[in-house]
C-alpha cells in the first residue's frame, strides 16, 4: 500500500516556501527518518561566512549529504537555501517525488512534515498524521535530532505506532 507524505517548508517568519510531495514510504519511520538524517548537523545562518581560502588542491569524497559542506561544517543560508537542499537530496530520479507550490495540497497524504527554522539554529520537524475522518494528529514536533531519538524510542502503545506492516 502506498503511503503518501507531503513536506512542507516553511520561512523563518512560517509562510510556506514549497511542497515536496512523495508517493511511496512517507510514514515517520521511513520518510521521516530520512528527512531527520538528513537535517541533523545543518546549521541554518542568515547569511554565508566567508569562505576560507584554498590551502591548495585536495581530493574528496562526498557522501550525497556532504554536498553541502561550506568551510567544513554542513550550513544552510536561510530557509530557501534548505528547501533546495531537502529537494534536491530527496530527487534522485524520475518519479516518486514532486514539487509542488507553496499552499498546494493533495488528497490522499498520510503524513505531513513541516520543517522550519531560525538562524544558527537546527531544522524543526512537526509531524502530523492525517486521517480520512478529516481528523488530524500531531505526532511530533522539535528538532531533527530529537526526532531521531523519538523514532529510535519504544512507543507506549500501538496508537503511538506511526505505520501499519
Amino acid at each position: 500500500m502506498s503511503i503518501p507524505c507531503l513536506t512542507v517548508i516553511e520561512d523563518m517568519d512560517g509562510r510556506e516556501i514549497a511542497v515536496l510531495y512523495r508517493h511511496h514510504d512517507g510514514y515517520p519511520e521511513e520518510h521521516g527518518r530520512e528527512l531527520a538524517e538528513f537535517l541533523s548537523g545543518i546549521r541554518i545562518v542568515s547569511e554565508l561566512p566567508e569562505k576560507d581560502p584554498p590551502d591548495g588542491l585536495v581530493r574528496v569524497v562526498f557522501k550525497p549529504r556532504d554536498k553541502f559542506m561550506y568551510n567544513g561544517e554542513r550550513i544552510a543560508e536561510g530557509m530557501t537555501c534548505l528547501a533546495a537542499q531537502i529537494v534536491a537530496f530527496f530527487k534522485q530520479e524520475a518519479g516518486g517525488f514532486h514539487l509542488f507550490p507553496a499552499g498546494d495540497r493533495v488528497e490522499d497524504e498520510s503524513y505531513t512534515y513541516h520543517v522550519s527554522g531560525q538562524p544558527d539554529g537546527e531544522a524543526m520537524i512537526r509531524i502530523i498524521e492525517n486521517s480520512s475522518q478529516e481528523v488530524s494528529k500531531e505526532l511530533f514536533n522539535g528538532t531533527a535530532t530529537e526526532l531521531l531519538a523519538w523514532l529510535d524510542s519504544p512507543k507506549e502503545s500501538d496508537t503511538s505506532s506511526c505505520h501499519e506492516e
